[in-house]
């Protein structure tokens, strides 16, 4: 899954932004991060990754899927 067009770039660009400010702000200002604040970033991303997908899923022609060739279970 790659962006076409320059406005999908920019959008994967700024999700890419909001995860770095996120980790900035939750776990890497901290000097001892604690529990808590590695979980509140794991909620964040895993928030901010839900919407990116339903964007992309709106966005996307067909259906969203696994294009890499057949996919092998070990």
């Amino acid at each position: 899954m790659m962006p076409i067009s320059w406005e999908g770039w920019l959008v994967t660009a700024i999700f890419v932004a909001i995860l770095y400010v996120s980790a900035h702000i939750n776990y890497i200002i901290p000097y001892r991060a604690t529990t808590a604040e590695f979980l509140n970033f794991l909620l964040d991303v895993s928030i901010f990754t839900s919407l990116f997908l339903l964007l992309f899923k709106e966005k996307t022609n067909g259906k969203l899927g696994w294009r890499w060739g057949k996919k092998k279970w070990f």
